[in-house]
């Protein structure tokens, strides 16, 4: 369900799967391709009207239902092939930089310069800063973590099978061990927590180890001063009274 993971194996399903349904929407729905939500729910109503699969996503444009008499029908056949190019064009680039002999080394080196080209790194900070300023800052953390351990695979992979040659299906699944293999994990805010707060305002049950800064003996715990309505002095003169008067 991660973004990050989900994006760069949906990659490797468009090319592998021949641009099926599934594969092609999973990468567009991660929300890190540069289309809006609005553009990709045109192009998914399309695409399901139509059975638009294979290299129908690349070969031609898309004539499907235009007739182009109108000039709403002229907008809407420019609108359709404008969006299948935002989306073809990268990965159509990405294959091209692939030689037809791979090694894990040429498909690494694609994937990351793939992944630097579409800005995604920048994309994902952009939304960390979101998630953080919305108070998600497990999730935040989480997709911090998630592209440190994609770059470390990467670079497992590359000092393991630089030079191994390896088909794009079989790449994929090491690929996917790899990242099975590199849980993440995140301390849950509510199981294992510090508190810091002002000892007037801070109440805290089953609380395992407290430091308390600055306590000096009669500063804290305060001393109690207050002597209620009537002092002592004013107990000594009520009692001269009282015996005086008897």
């Amino acid at each position: 369900s991660n973004i990050l993971i989900k994006y760069v194996l949906s990659i490797f399903d468009i090319l592998y799967k021949n641009w099926s349904y599934e594969s092609v929407f999973n990468y567009l729905k991660t929300g890190l391709v540069d289309l809006d939500k609005d553009d990709i729910t045109y192009l998914e109503n399309y695409v399901l009207k139509w059975g638009i699969r294979g290299n129908t996503w690349y070969k031609e444009e898309w004539k499907f239902g235009f007739d182009l008499k109108t000039d709403n029908e002229n907008e809407q056949f420019i609108k359709i092939n404008q969006i299948r190019k935002k989306v073809i064009e990268p990965i159509l680039e990405f294959k091209e930089n692939i030689p037809s002999k791979k090694t894990v080394l040429e498909i690494t080196k694609a994937i990351y310069e793939f992944l630097s080209t579409q800005n995604i790194h920048n994309k994902l900070d952009e939304k960390i800063l979101f998630l953080k300023q919305s108070g998600n800052m497990q999730m935040a953390n989480e997709y911090t973590l998630t592209w440190n351990m994609l770059m470390n695979i990467f670079d497992e992979l590359v000092l393991v099978l630089g030079k191994e040659k390896i088909s794009f299906e079989y790449y994929k699944n090491i690929l996917r061990y790899g990242l099975m293999q590199n849980k993440i994990t995140t301390i849950p805010s509510t199981l294992d927590q510090v508190i810091i707060g002002d000892t007037d305002r801070t109440r805290s049950h089953k609380v395992k180890v407290m430091f308390i800064i600055g306590m000096i003996d009669g500063v804290f715990p305060t001393s109690n001063n207050d002597e209620g309505f009537i002092n002592d002095k004013d107990r000594e003169t009520f009692a001269r009274v009282w015996y005086g008067a008897c």
